[in-house]
């Protein structure tokens, strides 16, 4: 999760923006100002509604569909600019897919970066798991911050397709479920399956619920 939040391209938007809204036509000081001074605000935005989305919609549909959204603004982010130089309208492409960029990725990925990782672990590793999820984290900072340029956005392109897959097919769900059903995940045989199966309630007419079964076996 750490070097999945690090590492999506997210910090070459933020890093080398004045870069990128130049190189987009636009050298108007007070117009890359504003851009810059509304990116994050969109961003915030954005994570603020995702984190009242994460017990309805599902951690893993949140991540997926947020990488998603994440990945095709990135690759029109990479047209817009390569092309601006010989069509100078696209300069308007290349600021629209910055903030849609910015807003997916806020929206699906930045409320679970911490949460996720925390969720997944049990209450007596958490305390070690959240201190390991911060050094990972400031090592994918700091590898972002001497070692990544504005001229490498294929590779963050194939990263996010990555990220994907692996979420899809590794990430197991825990949306509204207790300790006690994480750990019968994980000792699961296949935990992402396990964690994504629909399963039945008998409840009482109070909402108690006082039973459980599998819904392909109902």
């Amino acid at each position: 999760m750490s070097f999945f939040g690090q590492w999506s391209g997210n910090n070459v938007v933020s890093y080398f923006l004045p870069e990128m809204i130049e190189a987009a036509g636009i050298t108007n000081t007070n117009t890359q100002l504003l851009i810059n001074a509304m990116n994050p605000i969109f961003s915030l935005l954005a994570a603020v509604y995702g984190a009242t989305c994460l017990d309805r919609l599902g951690r893993r549909p949140m991540m997926l569909w947020g990488l998603a959204g994440s990945l095709v603004f990135y690759i029109l982010l990479t047209a817009f600019t390569a092309e601006t130089a010989h069509n100078p309208n696209l300069s308007y492409g290349t600021i629209v897919s910055i903030y849609l960029f910015g807003i997916c990725f806020a929206w699906g990925f930045t409320p679970l970066q911490t949460l996720y990782a925390v969720e997944c672990l049990t209450n007596r590793t958490r305390a070690k798991g959240s201190g390991a999820n911060f050094l990972f984290l400031n090592i994918a900072i700091i590898v972002n911050t001497f070692g990544i340029s504005v001229g490498i956005k294929i590779v963050y392109i194939v990263w996010i397709v990555v990220e994907i897959a692996l979420i899809y097919f590794f990430f197991v769900e825990t949306a509204g479920k207790t300790l006690e059903e994480l750990d019968e995940i994980f000792e699961a045989p296949n935990p992402r399956k396990f964690s994504t199966r629909k399963v039945k309630l008998e409840v009482t007419r109070t909402r108690e619920v006082v039973g459980i079964s599998d819904a392909h076996q109902a």
